[in-house]
């Protein structure tokens, strides 16, 4: 596959509280893919230690500008609200269901306003059910 610019791979942003998936224009993100490793070391792993696989993680973080005519608590982003990024790689876009853990905003004499959504993976939906897009990769 070839190499990627990231320059036009926008993110999209569905509430699980109703409304229309949208694109947010972003300046950058990063996601992470992340296991508990409970060790299980015992007497029958002859002094080498073992691990299992435990529960799965993903968190991401997203930058971009402030928008006034989208901004972000009318379009659903806000603490504590649940929904799904999909990421645009090129590729198929990775979905990730989320909670979104903090909204901090910045502001600079000579720049623009800007935000970042720092969110975690998240199999409970906001009307109960279970979901499985909860892993990056």
């Amino acid at each position: 596959m070839p190499f990627q610019a990231g320059f036009d791979k926008p993110v999209n942003w569905t509430p699980d509280s109703g409304g229309n998936a949208t694109a947010l224009n972003i300046l950058g993100w990063d996601a992470e893919d992340s296991a508990d490793t409970p060790e299980v070391t015992h007497t029958g792993t002859n002094g080498e230690q073992a691990f299992l696989a435990g529960i799965k993680r993903s968190s991401c973080t997203i930058s971009l500008n402030y928008n006034s005519s989208a901004s972000p608590k009318s379009i659903g982003i806000t603490a504590g609200a649940k929904g799904t990024f999909s990421f645009s790689t090129g590729g198929t876009p990775h979905s990730l269901h989320v909670i979104i853990e903090k909204v901090p905003y910045k502001s600079t004499v000579n720049g623009v306003v800007t935000l970042t959504i720092q969110a975690k993976s998240d199999a409970l939906k906001a009307d109960g059910t279970i979901t499985s897009s909860v892993a990056f990769a």
